[in-house]
């Protein structure tokens, strides 16, 4: 099972490749596939799985 600092980790890689995608529509939407595929593992795995802080850390918190 992962821990939160290997959520932070993943987390953390799919924010800087998000970077990479800027200017491609292709690339920006495949991103977001991988990233909900990821959100979908995460959850399946552990059921205390913030998705939430999860997607924040790699799309930035939506202001309220």
């Amino acid at each position: 099972m992962f821990t939160k600092e290997h959520y932070a980790k993943v987390a953390e890689v799919l924010k800087d490749t998000l970077v990479g995608t800027k200017g491609s529509i292709a690339a920006t939407l495949l991103h977001h596939e991988i990233v909900q595929d990821f959100v979908e593992l995460f959850e399946d795995d552990n059921p205390k799985f913030d998705d939430e802080k999860f997607l924040d850390v790699i799309y930035g918190k939506e202001k309220k």
